[in-house]
């Protein structure tokens, strides 16, 4: 059973956005190449506690994926502070709650762009590289009620801002695979992905490799 009260102590006045569960029902488990948009959806920001566990709605994270210039390699996060639980764990994605001030034309790549810019040191223009790549959810983890919207940045230069928290560094194909096992379930299914469709003697983002399908006119 869900403890409200420590949520509250823990989450405070924080507010996400969130869509009701059965608006994202179609979307699948695990990683897709599907455009998300908001359009036509009935959003609203309410507390984060009131968010967390919750049948009614699922929130929507921006999950932006850093690679290099070339696009064979990712930049992975190790988690060095913070949770005990989570010390350890290794992230190839930036990103968090959608919050109020993140409202815009684009709502969730305004967020996207906060929350890369928040977790790491990165150039404006790499930023401006930013493209949607798809949908990644867990159906069958505790957090089945968060969607991610994955971006993907491209840069020659990164690192992270809280180096006592966490640290980084730029992974291959051969390390991905090596250290699998420690990343956290929404890498897990993207690094699926990745190895599953791209060939092993191809970039992971090329212009050989249809990465995200293109967005029909008038979409956000």
């Amino acid at each position: 059973m869900v403890n409200r009260t420590k949520l509250k102590q823990k989450y405070g006045q924080e507010e996400v956005l969130v869509i009701p569960t059965q608006e994202v029902a179609y979307i699948p488990d695990k990683y897709h190449t599907d455009y998300f948009s908001l359009k036509d959806k009935t959003v609203k920001f309410i507390f984060r506690y009131d968010a967390e566990y919750s049948l009614e709605y699922t929130q929507i994270i921006p999950y932006v994926v850093v690679t290099n210039t070339k696009g064979d390699k990712l930049y992975v996060t190790e988690r060095l502070g913070g949770e005990e639980r989570l010390k350890g764990s290794l992230s190839i994605g930036s990103g968090g709650h959608i919050n109020p001030i993140d409202t815009s034309k684009n709502t969730i790549l305004t967020a996207a762009k906060r929350e890369l810019s928040e977790e790491l040191n990165i150039s404006e223009q790499s930023i401006a590289t930013i493209k949607r790549q798809g949908t990644v959810r867990d159906l069958s983890s505790p957090t089945n009620d968060h969607l991610g919207i994955v971006y993907l940045v491209r840069t020659s230069r990164v690192s992270v801002k809280e180096k006592d928290v966490l640290r980084g560094k730029w992974f291959d194909r051969e390390q991905l695979i090596l250290h699998y096992d420690r990343f956290e379930s929404w890498a897990r299914l993207f690094i699926d992905h990745l190895i599953a469709t791209v060939p092993a003697d191809i970039p992971f983002f090329s212009d050989k490799i249809k990465v995200m399908p293109k967005r029909k006119r008038g979409q956000l």
